[in-house]
């Protein structure tokens, strides 16, 4: 989150005063090559003038323990005030701190209502909580159509959890229409780049052959390449499992071919 913030500064650099500018430089370049406490001395001021941006940064290093110490309520407090200025950055680290319960009282109302300002920003990251909100009933009512609706958004901006996400409401019709087709359009993307769950998930699609001719090929290969990822021991033996399945359905060529896959697989890029 915070480079992006960065590269944003960068920009405002070219369209400030210079002496304005200058300070402004002085303070990402410190936090650029680690040096927290030089940098936290000079966003402070910037921060004290109701500068949002610094503001927000502020939060950041507060949170982080950089140029000072770790202090949640302090990182809450300076979120707070950026936020109020309208910094989607910092309401979507608001809305995380109301959320987790973090230098405040835990809110989920609040959190709501905070991801819903950054989204509305175009925030990618509060689009993708806000989805898992409604979808997992986060201290708010599930709403299918709601988590389906920010999935899109999210996932829209290359959010890997949000395609996943998008595409098991397509395949379960959950909020959306059912449509296997939509649901791989979406995993794609994911498992291309190495999401885990999307792999498992496409893996199933590819073998179940509804929508598309059953290939067990590329069942096999999505699922030797979720295995090597997946951390959660419960769902690394469902893949385990569905592995020697797949095994059992395939001629000795087709194992071949699909571990060959496999091996040769690198990730996409965005």
């Amino acid at each position: 989150m915070l480079p992006r913030l960065i590269a944003t500064v960068v920009l405002t650099l070219a369209l400030a005063t210079p002496a304005w500018a200058a300070g402004y430089r002085d303070a990402v370049d410190a936090y650029n090559r680690g040096d927290y406490a030089e940098a936290f001395k000079a966003w402070k001021p910037f921060a004290e003038d109701g500068n949002p941006m610094a503001e927000f940064i502020l939060g950041v290093m507060y949170e982080r323990g950089q140029g000072t110490e770790k202090d949640y309520g302090q990182a809450f407090e300076w979120y707070g005030r950026a936020a109020r200025g309208g910094e989607a950055a910092a309401q979507f680290s608001l809305a995380r701190m109301y959320f987790y319960g973090q230098g405040i009282a835990q809110n989920y109302g609040e959190a709501e209502k905070w991801f819903q300002k950054a989204a509305k920003e175009g925030w990618p990251e509060a689009q993708t909580r806000l989805a898992f909100m409604y979808y997992n009933e986060d201290g708010v009512s599930r709403d299918l159509a709601k988590a389906a609706d920010y999935a899109l958004q999210a996932a829209q901006a290359n959010q890997l959890r949000a395609q996943e996400l998008l595409a098991r409401l397509y395949y379960h019709g959950q909020g959306v229409p059912r449509d296997v087709k939509e649901a791989e359009r979406w995993l794609r993307p994911a498992a291309g780049q190495g999401d885990a769950e999307a792999q498992l998930f496409l893996a199933k699609i590819c073998a179940e052959g509804e929508a598309f001719p059953m290939d067990y090929v590329q069942a096999h290969m999505w699922t030797s390449l979720a295995l090597l990822k997946l951390t959660s021991s419960q769902k690394r033996d469902v893949a385990a499992a569905y592995l020697v399945y797949l095994t059992g359905q395939m001629t000795a060529a087709q194992i071949e071919e699909a571990e060959g896959l496999a091996r040769d697989w690198t990730p996409t890029k965005p």
